[in-house]
């Protein structure tokens, strides 16, 4: 089960079980609770491209020369933004074509 998973997991991504877990989330029996469940367990296996995303914007920001270093966003709302593009990925990934989703989002992102 999801639940399982969650509190056993060391949060490593795999590549078989993130499939799994899409497929799982995507069929219409899964209930809104276990969907939240899933993307918020996939999300957590994602931390290593997450953390490389932000930190590549960031640097990005700061290699810019006019740009103040007090309008850098802050790492909550980072984030928060790679959340909400997480959630699109999942919605429109599909799982069918066998790709691997970790590239999916971060071609996405």
């Amino acid at each position: 089960s999801v639940e399982s998973t969650l509190f056993n997991a060391s949060f490593v991504y795999n590549k078989d079980l993130a499939q799994k877990l899409i497929v799982i989330m995507k069929k219409k029996s899964s209930s809104e609770r276990r969907r939240s469940s899933i993307r918020y367990l996939l999300f957590k296996m994602m931390k290593d491209i997450v953390k490389k995303n932000i930190q590549n914007y960031q640097n990005l920001l700061r290699s810019i020369e006019d740009f103040q270093r007090e309008d850098i966003p802050v790492i909550d709302d980072l984030i928060g933004d790679c959340w909400e593009v997480f959630h699109v990925c999942t919605e429109k990934y599909d799982p069918e074509k066998g790709e691997n989703f970790y590239f999916f989002y971060n071609r996405y992102y």
